[in-house]
């Protein structure tokens, strides 16, 4: 049984500690006369990925599908998650979980945030009673808050691999993420900030086109100084526009003021 296991190990391509766990996992189904209905092989893959799992290994479930032998994709994932009620494993996947895995740990606490706001807004929606009723402990959850999170921050996510984890089609864990994203104001304000930034820089020339502007304006008001045309105002409303800014926590553009505080 054991040196299955290990065989099955390396061909999965994953590390050798998790075959004592899974030997471990195949003892106890033997115990509880389990079988899921399924080969010793297929067992025996099913044990090595849960093994995997429970200790925050990536898993490529296309390799475990096969090396099953598994009849398709979704009969691998019932039976393993047949496995998983009856080894008794079957927590409540976290936030944090699903960022370790894809190594996005930074958007955690947003994706946090995200799916509470979420939970409130069906809560409000659907009322308390349907409400509890739903089962929002499923993988899905937690990994389409981690999808609305990487689009708020526009950050790329593998949604191949967020699928897997979030045991859904890609379709409905998309569809979840973008009901998610839709509740969030933060994209509001961000798309705000940007046009902001986007104005000042503007403003300042950082553009090569703001840049050319801003050369031919200095020409142009170089003339009107020495032709004494009376000042337009424009000096003193470019002072103020970049004081706003620094005042609203651009502190970059502090450097451009004439009278530093």
């Amino acid at each position: 049984m054991e040196a299955t296991l290990t065989a099955l190990c390396s061909r999965a391509s994953l590390p050798s500690s998790c075959v004592e766990q899974a030997l471990e996992y195949q003892r106890t189904l033997q115990a509880k006369q389990s079988s899921l209905g399924v080969s010793h092989s297929f067992q025996s893959v099913l044990c090595l990925h849960l093994s995997a799992s429970q200790a925050g290994k990536a898993v490529e479930v296309k390799q475990m599908v096969k090396l099953a032998a598994a009849k398709s994709k979704p009969h691998y994932l019932s039976v393993y998650q047949n496995a998983e009620k009856i080894l008794e494993l079957d927590q409540v996947l976290s936030v944090q979980e699903v960022c370790v895995q894809l190594g996005l740990s930074h958007v955690a606490e947003r994706a946090a945030k995200i799916l509470t706001s979420y939970e409130t807004h069906l809560k409000e929606t659907l009322g308390e009673a349907r409400f509890v009723n739903m089962n929002l402990g499923r993988p899905i959850y937690p990994s389409a808050a981690v999808s609305a999170a990487c689009k708020v921050n526009g950050e790329k996510v593998d949604l191949g691999k967020l699928s897997e984890i979030s045991r859904a089609k890609k379709k409905e864990l998309l569809e979840l993420g973008e009901e998610m994203f839709n509740l969030q104001p933060e994209k509001d304000d961000k798309t705000g900030t940007k046009k902001k930034l986007d104005f000042m820089d503007k403003i300042m020339g950082v553009s090569e086109e703001g840049k050319e502007n801003m050369e031919t304006e200095n020409k142009s008001r170089g003339r009107i100084k020495e032709e004494d045309f009376e000042d337009d105002g424009y000096e003193d409303w470019k002072e103020a526009m970049l004081r706003k800014a620094v005042e609203e926590g651009f502190s970059e553009y502090k450097k451009y003021l004439k009278v530093k505080n």
